[in-house]
């Protein structure tokens, strides 16, 4: 995370960037997350997954509420709850998967 904020501090992205960034950020680590819980768990990937994407937005929310006036009902919240389900769920499939 810290080496993303330090090559886009130091690159001439634009501004426009940064929501495609930080959605890609939520999604693989949603999804790495669920699919190392569920290599360790060896059973119900998508559920435990969909658990994980759940989490991680919960953690995303408390934190962002703490430090802005985070809208937990706005579009861009319920799109990154959507996106950290998929990426869970998807995630637990295959970190299931992978231990067979």
């Amino acid at each position: 995370m810290h080496l993303l904020v330090f090559i886009y501090y130091f690159s001439d992205l634009p501004e426009n960037t940064i929501l495609f960034i930080s959605y890609s950020i939520l999604f693989f680590s949603t999804f790495l997350s669920a699919v190392f819980t569920t290599v360790k768990i060896k059973s119900k990937g998508f559920y435990y997954g969909i658990i994980i994407g759940v989490s991680c937005f919960g953690i995303i929310c408390i934190v962002s509420n703490i430090f802005s006036d985070f809208n937990i009902f706005s579009v861009k919240s319920t799109s990154k709850l959507i996106l950290s389900i998929m990426a869970g769920a998807g995630g637990g499939a295959l970190g299931v998967n992978l231990t067979s």
